[in-house]
């Protein structure tokens, strides 16, 4: 696995900051922030964007390129398991793929926890192809593996 640094210019897109984890707006404070991970595997190149928190929902959205099999489509939306290091894996609501062969649009939209999030790990083992008339399909093994460093809090360290 080849995995590509996020560059040093990341930056929140959005304010104001995360609330603290007591506020009683932790779950309603909306902010978004721009992730810029691009990570290698197999045949495929993953690009993760943006992370939105808005309610109690938190949206990741991600293109992913297949260059050597430009004329197949995505099944679905491969399957995207994101954790942090204290809780299980967050609980996935729903997953979108928009597709325009070679290259694949994504977004996740996940269970925000009621507590303040650090850092988030996210993994795809696989991704599922196939042919145009669906006749024929092809498993891309992975994985796809990334970090996302959440910003702390004002007034948090």
């Amino acid at each position: 696995m080849d995995v590509l640094s996020r560059p040093r210019h990341s930056r929140v897109i959005s304010h104001p900051e995360p609330p603290p984890p007591d506020s009683p707006d932790d779950d309603r404070q909306p902010w978004a922030m721009a992730v810029n991970a691009v990570v290698h595997a197999s045949d495929a190149e993953l690009t993760v964007l943006s992370l939105v928190l808005v309610g109690g929902t938190l949206r990741l959205t991600a293109s992913l390129w297949v260059p050597l099999h430009p004329d197949a489509q995505l099944r679905g939306a491969p399957v995207l398991v994101l954790r942090d290091a204290v809780e299980p894996a967050l609980q996935r609501l729903r997953a979108h793929v928009m597709p325009d062969p070679p290259l694949f649009w994504l977004d996740w939209t996940f269970e925000r926890p009621a507590r303040q999030l650090g850092a988030l790990t996210g993994c795809i083992e696989s991704i599922e192809l196939t042919n145009r008339t669906g006749s024929r399909s092809e498993t891309i093994a992975g994985p796809w593996r990334f970090d996302v460093d959440l910003p702390t809090p004002v007034g948090r360290s």
